[in-house]
């Protein structure tokens, strides 16, 4: 896999964008959002994340995301809980695309992160879209929580 562009939620140019018509800002709550962004642009689809956060009813009022009503992409499925094969499986694939997400138990807050390969010692690389870097999910294991979840996509065939 080519490596991709990696974007940062807090970017000032879409950071105060409201997702839909709720209170929430791509800056604020939009790590998924910005995911999303970076997966449209590495398939040649690009939105970048304030113009994904103002796609018609892509979000509910409350700002959560509408999945069936991505543009350019499919949700194959939701997974709840942690799957490291299911994870390792859909990466492998070459058409398949997943976000982790990762609890933060001080907060209550979730926050997602596009993996898209597994290290030697198996940890997952992941685009985190808060600072705008690649990093290992590893690294959220004290700070904020282990993967709790996933999101595996695809991009449909015209």
């Amino acid at each position: 896999m080519a490596f991709p562009v990696i974007l940062c939620q807090r970017n000032p140019l879409w950071s105060g964008v409201h997702l839909g018509l709720s209170c929430e800002t791509v800056g604020s709550a939009g790590c998924l959002t910005t995911d999303l962004s970076m997966i449209m642009d590495f398939l040649g689809i690009y939105k970048n994340p304030g113009e994904l956060a103002q796609w018609p009813n892509l979000y509910t009022s409350q700002g959560e995301l509408i999945w069936e009503n991505l543009p350019g992409l499919k949700l194959i499925k939701r997974e709840f809980g942690y799957y490291p094969a299911n994870i390792q499986a859909a990466i492998k694939n070459p058409n398949q695309y997943v976000i982790v997400e990762v609890g933060n138990a001080a907060t209550g807050k979730t926050h997602w992160m596009w993996a898209w390969s597994k290290t030697l010692f198996g940890d997952w690389r992941v685009a985190d879209p808060w600072n705008g870097t690649e990093t290992l999910a590893s690294t959220y294991k004290h700070s904020i929580g282990p993967i709790i979840g996933a999101a595996y996509l695809y991009k449909p065939t015209v």
